[in-house]
């Protein structure tokens, strides 16, 4: 039997998993700057530590992508802002499936300011936060500043969290809205 993972890479006829190597980048575009953050495991340990510097409260997203029940796609908002107590909890009760099942994105914010974290399907986090404060960071952590791209041909992989999936979608009375454009790729 196959070891089943979340994301990975194209080989032949195969595919494998596919790991980052600590890495972060500065992308500039024309409104805006960000870090790009590529771990090679625990991303949600990492943006946990992340949004302590956040102002709080906090507000969470939850983007499904690939609903695998009779769940429906969407984006679904926390109905109200959180402390980071509660997104610790929500996050951590969730962990196992947001690290090992490709079908979502994750979205944690702080409600008073524009700093944003979003931890994609391809293991990649984008942090819009005071970049200088952000690159130190990271440093700290052992993180290395290199290109990061994400590997093409590649694979998303839905893991056995059809329960969890369910689950997660029930914890809150999310306000749900349809997907956007960019949420699908």
């Amino acid at each position: 039997m196959s070891k089943i993972f979340k994301f990975g890479i194209v080989v032949g006829d195969s595919d494998e998993e596919f790991f980052y190597n600590d890495s972060w980048c500065i992308e500039s575009y024309p409104n805006y700057k960000r870090i790009t953050v590529a771990p090679i495991k625990n991303q949600i340990d990492l943006m946990l530590d992340i949004l302590k510097s956040f102002e709080p409260p906090y507000w969470c997203l939850y983007v499904l992508v690939v609903p695998r029940n009779e769940n429906e796609e969407g984006r679904y908002q926390c109905p109200y802002p959180m402390s980071y107590v509660e997104i610790s909890e929500f996050v951590n009760r969730y962990k196992k499936l947001l690290e090992t099942d490709g079908r979502h994105h994750l979205w944690l914010a702080s409600t008073k300011t524009k700093q944003l974290m979003v931890y994609d399907r391809h293991n990649i986090i984008y942090i819009y936060d005071d970049i200088t404060k952000m690159a130190e960071y990271l440093k700290s952590k052992g993180f290395n500043e290199n290109k990061i791209s994400i590997p093409f041909p590649h694979v998303h992989h839905y893991q056995e969290n059809d329960i969890k999936e369910a689950d997660i979608l029930k914890h809150w009375s999310w306000i749900r809205t349809p997907l956007r454009e960019q949420d699908d790729y």
